[in-house]
């Protein structure tokens, strides 16, 4: 086997061992949110696991879509990666289907959609900001997602994701963000072989 080919064959391990790494990273902060208990005194790391399971998904994403690119010297990457995808599906063996469940991830979580469930302070449905860049739950503050925010609600902080009725939705959330994991690690599975 030439170096070459070892070093892409590393390569594309690499890329497919990060993206199930944060997709597993994601699922163990979904679960210790789900399983925690709302009566424990103090502030349990748990209450605020859902930041970690959205950041680690979506970075999930993307490691993963780049891991179903070719690797060349030449390619041009960027965080809303899902419109390059469809010019390499036929060389990774994607359908359709796969396809459209891929795109319907990235836009999902790229626009934040789930968070539109959840209540802002006001008591009215949150509007979150397109979040391609996977910057809202990467850094408390700092980039144009969270200005939209701080704009828009002087009063926004990520506590309010679990507080009255917000802790039951993001309790679906987290249900809902494990199965779009379990759904994106098979389809990785089945088309990044070595």
């Amino acid at each position: 086997m030439s170096v070459e080919k070892d070093r892409s064959i590393n390569q594309i391990s690499n890329w497919r061992d990060f993206a199930l790494g944060y997709i597993g990273a994601t699922c163990v902060c979904a679960d210790a949110y789900l399983k925690r208990d709302p009566k424990d005194p103090g502030f349990p790391y748990e209450a605020v696991a859902f930041i970690p399971a959205f950041w680690n998904f979506k970075h999930a994403l993307e490691l993963g879509i780049k891991s179903l690119f070719p690797f060349t010297k030449n390619k041009l990457w960027e965080h809303d990666l899902i419109n390059n995808l469809e010019k390499y599906k036929e060389e990774k063996g994607l359908n359709d289907k796969e396809c459209r469940e891929l795109k319907i991830m990235c836009e999902k979580y790229g626009k934040l959609e789930p968070l539109q469930k959840l209540d802002d302070v006001k008591s009215k449905n949150f509007i979150p900001p397109v979040d391609f860049e996977n910057q809202f739950f990467h850094y408390p503050e700092g980039n144009k997602s969270h200005n939209i925010i701080y704009d828009a609600n002087n009063n926004f902080a990520y506590y309010l994701f679990r507080t009255g009725n917000n802790e039951k939705i993001m309790h679906k959330l987290m249900e809902e963000l494990k199965e779009d994991a379990y759904s994106f690690a098979q389809i990785l599975g089945k088309h990044i072989g070595i």
